[in-house]
């Protein structure tokens, strides 16, 4: 995961059915973090699409962080570096 993840939702019809298209991005690489494709927007699914995400950038986001937790504040390299303000 290189930028912030981006999630799109879409209703689109196969057939004659009405189905929900779930994806979520990284903005910058646009590799796919999670896809899921279901009937039913429901809690249960919801949470299976976020889990796919933690799941495919956990292990990008502990490296990243153990790399990083022994420098100073000021000098780390945060994943949302054009976003933060350094003091």
């Amino acid at each position: 995961m290189k930028g912030n993840i981006h999630y799109d939702e879409k209703y689109v019809k196969v057939e004659d059915d009405w189905n929900f298209d779930l994806n979520a991005v990284d903005n910058v690489t646009k590799f796919v973090l999670a896809h899921k494709f279901t009937e039913e927007r429901t809690k249960k699914v919801c949470i299976e699409f976020l889990t796919e995400i933690k799941d495919n950038c956990y292990q990008q986001l502990l490296e990243r962080y153990l790399s990083e937790k022994h420098k100073k504040v000021e000098d780390r390299n945060y994943l949302l570096q054009g976003q933060m303000k350094k003091h």
